[in-house]
């Protein structure tokens, strides 16, 4: 029974070419955007690494403010490390709090006897490294006394 299907359907395949073409072109294609739409939702919020417990997480890249004397009129735009840990550091629900600069920003970077040379830089706070899970191939994470300091640390990944 699902041999005469096969040959049925091959007959009908080399009948009619162009609708059998453009039948099979448009259901590959449907499929193609469905496993995309799914892949790239997924992405947003499956957990990976460096973010496996995304499920957990609450992200506020821009704020809106405004003032009574303003009218209507408000401000939009990125919150300040400042106004972020005033807002956040001070809640006791969340297990960890971290700002972090969400757009790299690219700075030149000195190493020395070696050429100056450009780096994408994203500054953090210690907190950084309780929310993400990142793994050292050398070295360790900096910490609050680091940051307290005002030293300058980096941390560079392998690329």
């Amino acid at each position: 029974m699902l041999k005469q299907y096969f040959i049925s359907a091959w007959s009908q395949i080399k009948q009619y070419k162009l609708i059998s073409a453009i039948t099979i072109g448009a259901t590959a294609l449907s499929i193609f955007l469905i496993m995309l739409v799914v892949m790239l939702e997924q992405v947003k919020t499956a957990p990976f690494t460096p973010e496996s417990n995304r499920d957990r997480f609450l992200h506020a890249k821009f704020f809106s403010i405004s003032n009574s004397s303003w009218g209507d009129a408000t401000s939009n735009g990125p919150m300040s490390k400042q106004s972020a840990d005033a807002l956040w550091k001070s809640l006791e629900t969340p297990e960890a709090v971290t700002a972090y600069v969400v757009f790299a920003v690219p700075m030149p970077v000195a190493v020395p006897e070696q050429p100056i040379y450009t780096a994408d830089v994203r500054e953090a706070d210690a907190d950084y490294w309780k929310v993400f899970d990142f793994r050292f191939i050398e070295g360790k994470p900096f910490d609050e006394a680091m940051v307290d300091s005002k030293r300058p640390v980096v941390v560079l990944s392998e690329s």
